[in-house]
């Protein structure tokens, strides 16, 4: 069998400190000391910081038992595309969005992957369960690390969700656990992605996922048609007030049909925190065209939230491009998230 340490392989049993990382034995051991570094499934594969693992896979902290909801990534390659659109006027024409303008063209996005599915309770517990003091100060001992050297300052501490009518959380598991979780502020959405082994996307991010890179240029995440009329609800999109489950006014992450590139809920159930803070010129702080991100204001600036609600209830609202604005620390139960990586 194959014995790893520190990417070194030997044709020997797995050693006393040593685990099996994939189950069986065929395909390496983990290295489990404390002065090693963790190896993962074929000899030598590392795997890499924030990641654990499991299965012979490296997974993030919050998806290392198979059984937690909400679990998976997809996984999008460096792209070009177009991000915003024209504002609406009256009529609404095809193409517009809400708080979108300008349109710009030509941005581009380095790999990543990004969670299939929003964060669900059950994770978000996960979390919850691991946040000590200690690792409060470690995960805010250095600024969030951003594509082409940018980074992103702490702001306020994180706090637990709120409880109660509407919300998804609970002190101990209930019967939402495979419900986005919803009631948390900007600041404890991103503590959350860097204890997974992430960050919360960017905008330019997030529009990646929604529309694809050129030529795609979804209209909305699932396409090109829109949901029903504003009196029914939808096969792809829970919005409009629509009935929730479990008692909540959310719906099981990944319930509804999957849309874009293997996303789900892109559009509706919550809106999703990203990074970007509101602009007042939006073209010039996305002059960098690789990677571009909106950091031009104080960390108690606006944050933009995309993809709509399970309270949205006008069509255009929902569109790919479309977007809203929330103080990082406001908490409602309207709003969740989910992270990237890197690829």
């Amino acid at each position: 069998f194959a014995r790893c340490r520190l990417g070194t392989c030997s044709i020997v049993l797995c050693q006393p400190g040593f685990g099996n990382c994939d189950g069986n034995m065929i395909n390496g051991c983990e290295v489990r000391l404390d002065s090693d570094v963790a190896h993962c499934g074929a000899c030598g594969r590392l795997c890499p910081a924030g990641r654990t693992c499991s299965g012979g896979n490296c997974l993030p902290p919050s998806c290392a038992s198979p059984a937690t909801p909400g679990c998976g990534t997809v996984s999008l390659p460096t792209g070009v595309l177009t991000v915003g659109a024209a504002e609406c006027g009256t009529p609404v024409d095809s193409t517009c969005g809400v708080g979108a303008a300008p349109p710009l063209s030509s941005l581009r996005v380095s790999a990543l992957q990004m969670d299939a599915y929003e964060v669900t309770v059950a994770r978000f517990r996960l979390f919850w369960a691991d946040r000590r003091p200690e690792r409060v100060a470690a995960l805010r001992a250095a600024p969030v690390a951003y594509p082409g050297g940018v980074t992103v300052p702490w702001g306020v501490l994180g706090r637990e969700p709120s409880q109660g009518d509407g919300f998804n959380w609970s002190a101990t598991a209930g019967t939402r656990e495979s419900h986005p979780i919803n009631g948390v502020d900007f600041w404890t959405a991103m503590e959350f992605c860097v204890w997974d082994g992430g960050r919360l996307p960017t905008e330019v991010e997030w529009e990646y996922a929604a529309r694809g890179a050129l030529p795609t240029n979804r209209l909305y995440p699932w396409g090109e048609t829109p949901t029903p009329t504003a009196t029914s609800c939808s096969a792809v999109v829970h919005w409009n007030n629509c009935p929730g489950e479990s008692g909540g006014l959310t719906r099981p992450v990944g319930s509804l049909a999957v849309t874009g590139a293997g996303f789900y809920d892109l559009g509706g159930n919550v809106q999703e925190w990203t990074v970007d803070v509101r602009s007042a010129d939006r073209s010039l702080c996305f002059g960098r065209t690789m990677d571009p991100l909106c950091l031009d204001g104080p960390s108690n600036t606006e944050r933009s939230v995309r993809g709509g609600s399970l309270a949205t209830v006008t069509e255009v609202a929902l569109r790919s491009a479309s977007r809203a604005f929330l103080l990082p620390t406001a908490i409602n139960p309207f709003t969740g998230f989910r992270c990237v990586r890197a690829p």
